[in-house]
């Protein structure tokens, strides 16, 4: 069950000292959470999952804190940078990314996006659904281990996309992933509930790319 997200923790976030070529770099979203202007190729859209236990961020302060922490820890800079693409990195699991914000961005950096991909990881299967439901362009999305909630649902929104699908599951969701079906996603399954974590910035380039992880 999500937790509240301590006080302690946010106050962590929020203090840290910034650095150069760090998480101050992913700019804020207000209410939403950063954006890094990687290339102009596309839109990465990252739903991130939990923090903290938290499903539910809320506050300017803490939302911004929150996705940058996703930002940095993920490696959202250099999976941007290497498909020469921005990332909107959202701060809480429960927030999607709907057509109002894509415009708002692209006014910002005054160009529109090619493509848009989308990308949710653990927890983030909540603004999955509302950004699938809502988007009208989504060119690929991507699965980490975000297979909770109503999952046969998730299925008939991606395929429903029709759009190139990767990712992976670990153990711990394998039954619950049974579900997952009538796709033709690319999903690798993981030896280790460990996984959960790590998989991400190591893999996430080539979920990009509609392939399993080449690790």
């Amino acid at each position: 069950m999500a937790k509240l997200l301590c006080a302690a923790c946010l106050l962590a976030l929020l203090s840290a000292p910034a650095r150069a070529g760090g998480s101050e770099d992913c700019l804020a979203l207000s209410g939403l959470g950063c954006y890094f202007d990687g290339g102009n190729d596309g839109l990465l859209i990252y739903l991130r999952g939990h923090l903290h236990g938290s499903g539910r961020i809320t506050g300017e302060g803490p939302v911004l804190a929150s996705s940058r922490q996703a930002f940095d820890f993920y490696g959202l800079r250099s999976a941007a940078q290497n498909r020469n693409l921005t990332v909107m990195v959202t701060g809480s699991s429960h927030l999607p990314v709907l057509p109002a914000d894509v415009a708002a961005l692209e006014k910002r950096l005054g160009r529109k996006f090619g493509k848009v991909l989308v990308a949710a990881h653990s927890g983030g299967y909540v603004g999955l659904a509302k950004s699938l439901e809502e988007l009208p362009k989504v060119d690929g999305i991507v699965l980490l281990d975000d297979f909770y909630g109503d999952v046969a649902g998730m299925a008939r929104r991606v395929a429903g996309r029709d759009a190139p699908c990767a990712g992976f599951r670990t153990p711990h969701n394998k039954a619950r992933f049974a579900a997952f079906t009538g796709t033709s996603c690319v999903i690798d399954a993981a030896r280790s509930d460990a996984e959960h974590e790590p998989r991400v910035a190591r893999c996430l380039t080539d979920y990009l790319d509609g392939r399993a992880c080449s690790d």
